[in-house]
């Protein structure tokens, strides 16, 4: 039965964890991000890249059991988690954990997906919210995409990278919502964790011209995590051990290595949805320093577009890299 799988694991503590379990302060932070990621999908949709997505997730159609966000159409629960995902993140102003990579456009839009399809309250929203994004939070910090080369300072870089783990959040989320026991929650992780999308993120970064759907899928990752968990709960039987091993999920997302025992520190006490923030401007988070010291320097000497020519800003070339200077700066020891 795999009882001490990461999956396994991992899914105990969402099955056992109830809304009474949150810390005040958790459910208070969840509450925030839900509201900001609905507001990115809103303000998402405006983009003519949305448009086309709702109009395939129309024309998935399907039992109407769950809504497009802004246009109401009632379409299956994974159409809309597809057309909802990508929404969220179309602006590049949804919240960003630790400053390198996405989980609330996901997870929400499959938590809100399930919950309108299963009637589920606000309470049972917030806590497969927290859940999902606790799930997903902990996958991805256990994997390194980028390390100190033994010879000295310079970087050595995963040159395949992907964010298939916000598709286990997703999964996770909508599971929950499912009242999936857990075995099945173990089952839809496996299952999530086979199905996300291919590790493309290093590739669409270095693309010679940009592409709808910038630097990872969003709508793919919203569609598999709610496939992944309706599947489980129909009694299809995914992987319990997807999360382990030498040839586990870190090694086909193009992680150089994988610090498995940090998926399971601190169940329950340590809640990752609180290091996750909320933009103040609808672009990658890298940029922001940059932004933030150019708008001092306005103010500071009273300037206005009249007066400046060009801007430069130099900027560490491994910010095209996912995660790349995140993970570079910090120890195995103090990641933790």
């Amino acid at each position: 039965m795999n009882e001490d799988s990461y999956a396994q694991r991992l899914s105990d503590f969402v099955e056992g964890t109830e809304f009474e379990d949150l810390p005040v302060e958790v459910v208070d932070y969840t509450k925030r991000i839900i509201l900001d990621t609905l507001g990115c999908a809103i303000g998402g949709y405006t983009l003519n890249r949305s448009k086309l997505i709702v109009d395939v997730a129309r024309e998935l159609g399907g039992k109407p059991e769950s809504s497009i966000l802004v246009t109401g159409d009632r379409v299956s629960s994974s159409a809309a988690a597809f057309a909802n995902a990508d929404m969220a993140n179309a602006l590049d102003a949804d919240d960003t954990f630790l400053n390198y990579t996405h989980f609330a456009n996901v997870v929400l839009a499959d938590a809100l997906a399930v919950a309108e399809r299963v009637g589920a309250n606000g309470k049972d929203l917030i806590l497969a919210v927290a859940l999902g994004f606790d799930v997903a939070a902990r996958i991805s910090l256990s994997l390194t995409f980028a390390e100190l080369a033994e010879n000295g300072p310079r970087l050595k870089i995963g040159q395949v990278t992907g964010m298939g783990y916000i598709t286990i959040g997703g999964a996770v989320a909508a599971g929950k919502l499912l009242a999936l026991d857990r075995f099945k929650m173990a089952d839809a992780i496996g299952i999530a964790g086979s199905i996300c999308p291919s590790p493309a993120v290093g590739k669409l970064g270095r693309s010679p011209r940009w592409t709808s759907q910038k630097y990872a899928p969003y709508m793919i990752m919203g569609l598999s995590g709610t496939l992944a968990a309706l599947l489980a709960a129909k009694g299809y039987h995914g992987d319990r051990t997807i999360l382990d091993g030498d040839v586990g999920f870190w090694r086909f997302q193009g992680a150089t290595s994988c610090a498995s025992e940090f998926m399971a520190n601190d169940l329950g006490s340590k809640w990752w949805i609180l290091e996750t923030s909320v933009k103040p401007y609808p672009n990658c988070r890298y940029t922001h320093p940059g932004l933030d010291i150019f708008l001092s320097l306005m103010e500071e000497q009273q300037l206005n577009s009249a007066n400046i020519e060009s801007v430069t800003v130099s900027v560490n070339p491994v910010l095209w890299i996912r995660a790349g200077v995140f993970i570079c700066t910090r120890s195995r020891s103090s990641r933790y």
